[in-house]
């Protein structure tokens, strides 16, 4: 039985979770404006820590934050975030 729940523990301490980032950007042509980056999180002993992220993904909450939510429904994993978001941008 201890067997079985360090191998949960093990499981969830893998887990990665998304979130989504309010950054500020500037730009000579428009000046101030809010942008949204996408932030890897994962669970360790003592708490969570960021793993990655990547910042001025796009001034549109909404995409930032469907992206965030489907990389998490879909368990995506970390190696691929990166390579994800690009294409995600591509489409």
């Amino acid at each position: 039985m201890m067997q079985k729940s360090a191998a949960v523990s093990i499981c969830e301490l893998e887990q990665a979770q998304y979130k989504v980032i309010l950054q500020a950007g500037f730009s000579e042509e428009h000046g101030n404006y809010d942008t949204y980056g996408i932030m890897v999180t994962q669970k360790s002993r003592e708490g969570w820590y960021v793993k990655d992220e990547i910042s001025d993904v796009t001034t549109d909450f909404r995409l930032a934050y469907n992206m965030a939510y489907k990389f998490n429904l879909g368990r995506l994993t970390m190696t691929h975030f990166r390579d994800v978001v690009e294409d995600w941008l591509s489409m």
